[in-house]
């Protein structure tokens, strides 16, 4: 395998994890030429820990601590556009809570019989037990949205996809170039999705079986599952994102329609009024962020903005 290949992490306040993710990255069997660590201005002490395991002083880790944390859109945002400008012909691009296999670079890029027009290679997502995470890869539908891989399609060496997470996504520079860098202002969630619908029009996502990336997300996951209970309000930051960033998907790349539109707001209203605590701030909020998906002019309240709005 002779593919320059280069890794970028986007880090925020997981120092532990981000040092067992490194270290996995470190010791492939087949190492990257580079990299690209971007810090979301984490306050939790990961410079330093850095600093004391050693890899400030690393030639093959290149450290960019941001002002402020931007999201995880923003941090690939800078991390990719890094990669770029070194000139990486391949680029993969993870979480800091996700630990590569030792073999998955090597095996996520030596599939000889793929095409040139393969432009991107996913690794197989499984969680801490060895179970495959279904939604980090399947089909887009212009109506239905999401549609996972099948357990069948995960028999396959190597099934064509339409979206990828940014969970061990490896993507070609020149398909990157042709098409930009993701969505800084998504901030969280959809920014891979929408970033992959426009790469599927250049060539072909694959996700490569036997490449494999263990997700360690399991105290993210129950913060998700949070989302979901009425009284949580600090973090309905992360629903509002995740309301109009899909919105948004759907209005440049499915078929979107304004009675379609209003019907899932109106339910949205419905379940804010019937079931949810803070109905008023909510609600502002919601039809605030539709908007926004609308207009396409985002402007997000950062975790720290909002907590402020929910503490006044």
């Amino acid at each position: 395998m002779d593919e320059d290949i280069a890794v970028v992490v986007v880090t925020y306040n997981r120092k532990l994890l981000l040092l067992e993710t490194l270290t996995a990255i470190l010791n492939q069997t087949v190492a990257p030429k580079k990299i690209y660590l971007i810090d979301n201005a984490s306050n939790d002490g990961t410079q330093e820990a850095l600093r004391q395991a050693g890899h400030l002083g690393d030639a093959r880790i290149n450290y960019v601590r941001l002002e402020t944390n931007t999201g995880g859109s923003g941090g690939f945002h800078a991390g990719i556009a890094n990669a770029v400008s070194g000139g990486h012909q391949w680029i993969l691009v993870m979480d800091d809570d996700a630990m590569l296999q030792p073999d998955a670079i090597e095996r996520l890029m030596h599939v000889p019989e793929l095409g040139h027009d393969v432009i991107a290679r996913a690794c197989l997502v499984r969680d801490e037990q060895g179970l495959i995470q279904t939604e980090h890869r399947g089909f887009f539908d212009p109506e239905r949205f999401q549609i996972p891989l099948s357990e069948a399609q995960y028999q396959q060496p190597v099934v064509n996809v339409s979206y990828a997470s940014f969970v061990g996504l490896a993507i070609r520079r020149d398909a990157i170039e042709a098409v930009g860098l993701p969505n800084k202002e998504f901030f969280i969630w959809g920014d891979d999705f929408e970033y992959c619908l426009r790469l599927t029009r250049m060539g072909r996502i694959v996700l490569v079986r036997d490449s494999v990336i263990i997700h360690r997300d399991g105290r993210m996951r129950a913060q998700v599952d949070s989302l979901t209970a009425a009284s949580n309000t600090l973090l309905y930051w992360k629903q509002l994102c995740a309301l109009r960033n899909r919105e948004y998907i759907l209005r440049h790349y499915g078929r979107w329609t304004w009675f379609g539109f209003i019907y899932r707001a109106f339910r949205r209203v419905v379940r804010i009024v019937l079931f949810e605590t803070d109905k008023w701030l909510k609600l502002r909020w919601t039809i605030a962020y539709l908007r926004q998906a609308i207009s396409g002019v985002f402007k997000t309240v950062t975790p720290g903005e909002w907590r402020d709005i929910v503490n006044r």
